[in-house]
């Protein structure tokens, strides 16, 4: 709909991948993932819709050969990671914390054979960087304010050359990610 924006892409099985974001009411959004083959599709097909209130599409990556979706959650709904089977069935891979009206996966990263995320409250102004193992998910960091300068808790992360990056939106020196 109009309402609905692609939010990120990514490549996966030779087809070229799209998660949506709303300028709607948080609570009433839900999140979409598209997918088109990058040979010869003119259209979108859709893959997945996700639940209202805890869905909208953040970030999408393969890691070892499955496709992970990350999310926002709101009103109090917790934000989750994705995952979907070779079968085409999608299903939780982890969950974060509900403790406010919004929190969401920010986005999904691949270093050193491992996912990483980060997840943000925005009520609490908080931030935990996930990593996933192929079998469990751990934490690796939970930065704090320096004391003098905001902290939004909000993080993009890019990988380059074996390395971890996160942006924070706001300052917030010497923050640590873990990897």
């Amino acid at each position: 709909t109009t309402t609905y924006v692609i939010n990120c892409l990514t490549v996966y099985m030779g087809r070229l991948w799209a998660g949506t974001i709303s300028d709607d009411n948080p609570a009433t959004a839900f999140g979409k993932i598209y997918w088109m083959r990058l040979s010869g599709d003119t259209g979108w097909t859709l893959d997945h819709t996700t639940t209202v209130g805890q869905g909208e599409i953040t970030g999408l990556k393969e890691y070892r050969g499955l496709l992970y979706a990350a999310t926002a959650g709101s009103t109090g709904a917790a934000g989750l990671v994705l995952v979907r089977s070779l079968a085409g069935v999608w299903s939780t891979s982890d969950t974060g914390t509900a403790v406010s009206a919004s929190q969401w996966y920010y986005s999904l990263e691949v270093v050193r054979d491992a996912l990483h995320t980060s997840y943000r409250d925005e009520t609490g102004m908080t931030c935990t960087f996930r990593k996933y193992d192929g079998s469990a998910w751990s934490t690796t960091a939970t930065p704090t304010a320096d004391g003098g300068g905001q902290f939004e808790g909000g993080y993009k992360m890019f990988a380059f050359n074996d390395t971890l990056y996160a942006i924070n939106h706001f300052y917030s020196p010497g923050v640590a990610v873990g990897d």
